[in-house]
């Protein structure tokens, strides 16, 4: 698994991998296929966490519905959503 050889190699340069992860499966449009399926992409990050990688869910730090985290008629994180993001990512990196 190439995320894997990647996170060997940043755990040997004495760093370490953080994937921020959307949880956001749905496909282009409500009616498509998701691009990939919740139980691959556990798997897949149990595997790295295996490996030393640390799993954000962003899910973890927000609540989707919450209006103030996303661009109104955008659906993308908006400056709170981002700000939110960024704290918790300080609080790893720092700790």
């Amino acid at each position: 698994l190439m995320l894997e050889n990647i996170n060997t190699t940043i755990k040997s340069q004495g760093n370490r991998v953080i994937i921020v992860h959307w949880e956001d499966y749905k496909g282009p449009t409500p009616k498509d296929e998701c691009f990939v399926s919740k139980e691959k992409m556990a798997a897949i990050f149990k595997q790295l966490e295996a490996h030393g990688a640390t799993v954000v869910n962003v899910s973890d730090i927000m609540n989707y519905n919450d209006p103030n985290v996303v661009i109104p008629k955008d659906n993308h994180p908006s400056g709170t959503a981002n700000r939110l993001i960024a704290n918790r990512l300080v609080q790893l990196i720092t700790h």
